[in-house]
């Protein structure tokens, strides 16, 4: 049990406790203020109070359904993403890559998609901006990711270059997911064959949060040359995965 079930245990007991302690000094006063209290009178008693019990079974499960539903975001979509990439050597210096997206509502809710975003960004071979911040910064600042331009997101994250952009919508109600379903989306880009190494990501915005940029997103690194793909990626030329 977690520290907030233990509060919202603590909390509901607390109440009910309080609770019978006032029936009970209620039907004590009762009883002492009546000369000749009868069984049929303890009964009317227990009656009067049948009431008061059934509401506190309300609030009871009114608060568990609150701690299942709000607490614990039951009522709230939730997707899993997977890709699935690969590429071929189309000739002319171009390499094609297929990029699949497959989403998944591992949710108990509807989910439904309004918006999202696909990037391509090289990785290999170091383009030369980012080669000359690299050579051009202070060692510690390099390794405290401080350095302007060559890293981002509060120095998370470092800024490679995009090589391709998808930025899908859908109108309101167009695209619902079930619960347990899935649903795959293909984006094609087309890069030089000089590039080595590719870092694919892929997000889509929740639209419960819709002024914030709350959502699921996924990173997948792919090696164009098979060296390092992760499982699950297939690399057709070469035959790795």
């Amino acid at each position: 049990m977690t520290i907030n079930s233990q509060k919202f245990f603590l909390i509901t007991l607390g109440f009910i406790f309080c609770l019978v302690i006032i029936i009970g000094i209620s039907i004590f006063l009762f009883i002492t203020n009546s000369q000749s209290p009868t069984l049929s009178t303890i009964k009317d008693i227990g009656e009067s109070f049948k009431p008061i019990v059934e509401i506190v079974a309300i609030v009871i499960a009114g608060l568990w359904s609150y701690r299942i539903f709000i607490k614990n975001r039951v009522e709230y979509p939730f997707a899993e993403i997977k890709h699935n990439i690969s590429h071929w050597n189309l000739g002319e210096s171009k390499v094609y890559l297929s990029v699949i997206v497959t989403v998944k509502n591992a949710g108990n809710v509807l989910l439904k998609l309004e918006s999202g975003k696909i990037y391509v960004q090289q990785v290999r071979p170091l383009l030369d901006d980012l080669k000359g911040f690299i050579q051009d910064a202070d060692i510690q600042k390099l390794q405290e990711g401080e350095v302007d331009h060559l890293f981002h997101d509060r120095g998370s994250k470092i800024s490679w270059r995009e090589l391709g952009y998808r930025e899908p919508h859908w109108k309101e109600g167009e695209l619902s997911i079930e619960p347990g379903e899935t649903e795959e989306f293909q984006y094609d880009f087309m890069l030089d064959e000089s590039v080595q190494t590719v870092r694919v990501i892929t997000y889509f915005r929740n639209i419960k949060f819709k002024l914030t940029e709350i959502g699921w997103r996924l990173t997948t690194m792919y090696d164009l040359k098979g060296d390092h793909n992760e499982p699950g990626k297939r690399n057709p030329e070469t035959g790795s995965g």
